[in-house]
């Protein structure tokens, strides 16, 4: 005989049925949950679609996350129908609650990782832009959003197929609910810590090889010379200009497509000493019929740029036989302008041809000014001698940020108007295209 207060086994801390005034309020917080999360998600995945200058980065790593938050907004309603808390009544019985009740609890899974994996996508997308603005747009690129998107799919749905093989819908007091078995609970436990280990281990080597590159790259690319600190880019190639001859160029024609109402030129280049300190060197010239200095940058004596003939000076040079980063900006409006020297403001105006365009269908030469043109001959008196790489060209103003973390990576992202690729099969003469990296 058995006075024992205690419930029998197998009813002991079982939940009891739910009463109807608590399927009542969970059906109405469920209610406007769900309703909340479909609409909002959809309207993200719509507004996305419909608007192009929505689909950055970033917003491709929002969109997914919203397309897996919608899929759990789906599932929901389904997986509690099964466990009769929406109402008194189950609305979905065996057997399709047993199969509800595994895609429910499997696909609900699914939602929660993606979530997660987009979030640290974002984070990381972020953390590049900020730290290395030059390089975003790498995980910018489309095939690389994709395979990043795929991967937080992949994983998830792969890691979570026990759920179709434990999870089922229990009995309890006649109260069904879905439920994972102890089975399913211990082969997470043992696989949460094998996946804690090998996230440790992989964030741990992820770091170092960041650090170690980081020092790398500043060990090889960076020296310091009288408190400047120069770079060394690691580009395909670099042109080497050997000596003062007037058929030393690279030319392209027909160089700029449209008129240009603000303008950045950005470049490293290594000068070497001219025999007369009155010569300039002229790495970059474009010219169009009745302007031969349209745009056109010289690099010695001083640094000096010309807008449509129309010349300014910083009183800068760079003739020290080390390479340095070079940028130059203009803009029509106020014609404000601004010499960079290694990523600093060394110069700067106005007044520089304001309201001025400067005018396509004109030809560049990198190495030669286009004042004395001759038939294929130009004067010696703007001859570049030096090497020259990475020369880019854009139809705005870049943000002075942007200039100095040029300068911080040792790399200039690819213009607009003119970019160095299109120069490396435009050699004419002696210019020597040399493969690979730069070392001083």
């Amino acid at each position: 005989m058995n006075n024992s207060t205690v419930p029998p086994l197998d009813t002991a801390n079982h939940e009891p049925p739910c009463s109807h005034v608590v399927s009542t309020v969970f059906t109405v917080l469920l209610s406007t949950v769900s309703l909340a999360g479909f609409t909002g998600n959809f309207l993200v995945i719509v507004s996305f679609l419909k608007t192009p200058s929505l689909k950055t980065s970033t917003n491709y790593y929002i969109v997914n996350m919203a397309v897996s938050d919608l899929l759990c907004a789906c599932f929901n309603w389904p997986l509690y129908a099964t466990e009769g808390m929406l109402t008194s009544r189950v609305f979905i019985t065996e057997p399709l609650a047993s199969v509800v009740c595994k895609m429910g609890m499997y696909f609900r899974g699914i939602s929660q990782v993606v979530s997660v994996l987009s979030l640290v996508l974002i984070a990381v997308d972020r953390y590049v832009a900020i730290v290395f603005p030059l390089k975003s747009t790498i995980l910018g690129q489309g095939k690389v959003r994709v395979i990043l998107s795929l991967f937080t799919w992949i994983i998830p749905v792969v890691y979570g197929c026990p759920y179709f093989l434990y999870a089922n819908v229990v009995k309890v007091n006649d109260q069904p609910f879905c439920r994972q078995p102890v089975q399913l609970f211990l082969l997470y436990r043992g696989r949460g810590k094998i996946m804690k280990l090998g996230a440790f281990l992989f964030v741990l080597i992820l770091v170092s090889a960041v650090d170690a590159n980081k020092v790398k790259r500043l060990l090889r690319r960076h020296v310091v010379l009288a408190g400047t600190e120069l770079c060394t880019p690691t580009n395909d190639y670099r042109m080497v200009f050997p000596e003062r001859t007037s058929t030393n160029y690279a030319l392209k024609e027909n160089a700029i497509t449209h008129g240009l109402n603000a303008v950045t030129l950005c470049f490293f280049a290594k000068d070497n000493p001219p025999d007369n300190r009155d010569d300039m060197f002229c790495p970059y010239s474009y010219a169009v019929p009745g302007s031969n200095n349209e745009l056109t940058f010289c690099t010695s004596p001083k640094l000096r740029a010309f807008v449509n003939g129309a010349r300014r000076i910083a009183n800068i040079s760079i003739d020290d036989e080390h390479l340095h980063h070079i940028c130059f900006t203009w803009k029509s409006s106020n014609g404000g302008y601004q010499f960079y020297k290694d990523g600093k403001l060394v110069a700067s105006g106005m007044g520089l041809k304001t309201g001025y365009t400067i005018q396509p269908a004109g030809d560049v030469v990198l190495g030669q000014g286009q004042d004395y043109k001759i038939a294929a001959d130009f004067n010696l008196e703007e001859t570049f001698v030096g090497e020259l790489t990475e020369l880019n060209v854009w139809d705005k103003v870049l943000p002075e940020s942007d200039i100095v973390a040029q300068h911080l990576n040792c790399h200039i992202g690819k213009g607009s108007v003119n970019w160095w690729s299109q120069f490396e099969h435009a050699v004419h003469g002696e210019v020597e295209v040399v493969e690979g990296d730069i070392h001083y």
